[in-house]
């Protein structure tokens, strides 16, 4: 299926759908939403039931509005823009606005932290005391389309553990359309560094569900769920009972009726001997989200 999504051939695509494809079969190219640089291809797939997290820049960039290519032009701030909005920091309300140019700029190009620092001179990037450049190019990072036409797209990282930029973010980020983003950011006690969670939208609320998250801080045997208010953006931790997946990254989840979350597939990390254990979900959870109650499905 990958081909006609690499040719942009949505005539293709529906005839491919209607026959019964596997929107998420991978083959030697990856899957067809891995090949999605279109708007309209991509979010046919992701309707069509397509893992998200096979989604790209490229292809996250188009359903944003923005050319799938990154664009270093749009960055378009001043070198004191670039320094005083150089590296991550913490919001200090929940939610505090983040109102930081060069983090916009960062946006709306899709250029990595290396080609951002690269304009403005800061090639440090292997240097001792080296902090990450902020960037928004990120993996493990929810998308969620609101009834009112608006974008939210929350947390991720940047780069490989390895990597002098990477980061795991706790942000959101809020296309209203036209190019306009409000960025919105948070204590770490509100909400710490999050990645490769779900997002669902469920009323006035996305829950956001599970994160890999970095070493030292994953608490085995617990699932975080948080609650953003799609009206304040206010984020809540919300405190949950019962038979939960544990510690939970690149899962599906979807809504379960008008009260309820299915949560299946992904991998769990646990602590056996002092080693950490990455082993697949075979279960399907399911969190009741009003009496904050996880069960497993029979």
């Amino acid at each position: 299926m990958a081909d006609p999504v690499e040719c942009c051939n949505e005539e293709a695509v529906e005839i491919l759908l209607a026959a019964g494809a596997n929107v998420n079969q991978e083959s030697a190219t990856g899957t067809a939403l891995g090949s999605a640089t279109t708007r309209n291809i991509a979010l046919r797939l992701m309707n069509a039931g397509a893992h998200p997290k096979h989604l790209t820049s490229e292809g996250r960039r188009a359903i944003l509005g923005y050319p799938s290519e990154p664009d270093e032009k749009l960055v378009d701030v001043s070198a004191n823009e670039f320094q005083q909005g150089r590296s991550r920091r913490f919001g200090k309300h929940n939610p505090e606005k983040m109102k930081i140019p060069f983090w916009e700029g960062m946006i709306r190009s899709g250029i990595n932290a290396y080609q951002g620092g690269k304009l403005f001179g800061d090639e440090r990037k292997f240097d001792p005391g080296y902090m990450p450049i902020w960037c928004a190019q990120r993996f493990g990072q929810s998308i969620t389309f609101l009834p009112d036409g608006r974008i939210v797209q929350v947390a991720g990282e940047h780069e490989d553990s390895y990597d002098p930029d990477f980061c795991i973010y706790n942000d959101v980020f809020v296309h209203g359309g036209n190019g306009d983003i409000t960025i919105f950011g948070y204590p770490e006690t509100a909400f710490p560094p999050t990645d490769f969670h779900t997002a669902t939208l469920i009323g006035s609320h996305i829950y956001l569900i599970g994160s890999l998250g970095y070493p030292g801080t994953r608490q085995y045997g617990e699932t975080p769920v948080y609650r953003l208010d799609i009206n304040s953006f206010r984020m809540e931790r919300l405190e949950t009972a019962g038979n939960n997946p544990g510690w939970i990254y690149e899962h599906r989840a979807i809504q379960a009726g008008t009260q309820a979350i299915e949560v299946k597939q992904g991998t769990v990390v646990s602590l056996a001997e002092g080693e950490e254990n990455h082993s697949p979900n075979m279960s399907i959870f399911v969190l009741d989200i009003e009496r904050l109650v996880w069960r497993v499905k029979e």
